[in-house]
């Protein structure tokens, strides 16, 4: 039969796409699969008790835990890995779909890798609301966290099957996160573990308005606060890797400031950035792709 699979699914907000994320685990042709609901919308809130019934009208061996109150992300996917039973765990969340083999592949691929592998990620189809589409995918394996932390390997939530064990040795996902709790989870566990890839589009990601972070500032804050706390990692890397590294989120709130037409924040990062010709290429590189769109 296989190793017990806990799939964990985060929901908030999610009342129009919940029973879609359920029906993908439901599909899945790996079937030793444990399916938990972590709802983060609030007890007694209008969407935690709708959601309550969808799960309950679907599945009643569906394990279903609503938080007293909204949280976050880190935190509902930490209550899904506690309360799991699962030797691996993946990760859902409520707009995201796993295509059919997912789980499957990812296990085969897990139990070929040595005891030194913590987690197995896969390629994803991103959806757009205006039907575009781009494919996200990343071949690399192995040690692996110069690149992850470089951003040169995309992976994302629910891409991760993991090894419960070690991860609850790493202590989870950090709960002091509001936004990139993902890029910090994996970036770490990259660090002492090895990482195995399954390089197929194997999730597919549907993008909303509650998906989007509009306000630059807290865009800004968020990025800050990722490097700050990824300060430690950072340090182990070599000088070029670090201007590498800072350029990159320097230029993603550069980009931010500049769509509110912020001169004084968009000068103040287009200088942070350091390489002010490469700054300017990616700007109107920015702008034919998005005019594409």
């Amino acid at each position: 039969m296989g190793p017990l699979v806990s799939v964990i699914i985060t929901t908030y907000n999610g009342l129009e796409v919940i029973e879609r994320a359920i029906k993908s685990v439901q599909d899945q042709t790996y079937k030793n699969i444990e399916m938990i609901v972590v709802d983060d919308n609030g007890l007694g809130t209008v969407n935690q008790v709708e959601t309550e019934k969808i799960i309950k009208k679907i599945d009643n061996d569906i394990k279903y835990i609503a938080h007293k109150v909204n949280l976050n992300g880190s935190q509902a996917r930490n209550t899904g890995i506690m309360s799991s039973k699962g030797e691996y765990v993946a990760l859902l969340d409520d707009d995201d779909v796993f295509r059919k083999n997912k789980i499957e592949k990812q296990v085969v691929m897990m139990e070929k890798k040595g005891s030194e592998y913590a987690l197995c990620y896969t390629g994803m189809l991103i959806h757009h609301k205006n039907g575009m589409q781009k494919k996200l995918m990343s071949n690399k394996e192995g040690d692996i966290f110069r690149e992850a932390i470089l951003r040169k390997v995309h992976a994302q939530t629910s891409e991760f099957l993991f090894k419960k064990r070690l991860v609850l040795d790493l202590g989870g996902f950090d709960e002091t996160f509001r936004r990139h709790q993902d890029w910090e989870f994996f970036d770490r566990l990259a660090y002492h573990y090895k990482i195995a890839v399954v390089p197929e589009v194997c999730v597919d990601r549907y993008i909303y308005e509650r998906t989007s972070e509009k306000d630059p500032k807290k865009f800004e804050e968020n990025r800050l606060y990722y490097l700050k706390k990824m300060g430690p990692y950072i340090k182990r890397l070599k000088d070029r890797e670090k201007k590498e590294l800072y350029f990159f989120h320097y230029r993603g709130i550069l980009r931010e400031y500049l769509k509110e037409k912020n001169i004084i924040k968009t000068v103040y990062y287009f200088c942070k950035c350091g390489n002010p010709i490469k700054t300017f290429k990616n700007l109107v590189d920015d702008y034919k792709s998005s005019s594409k769109t």
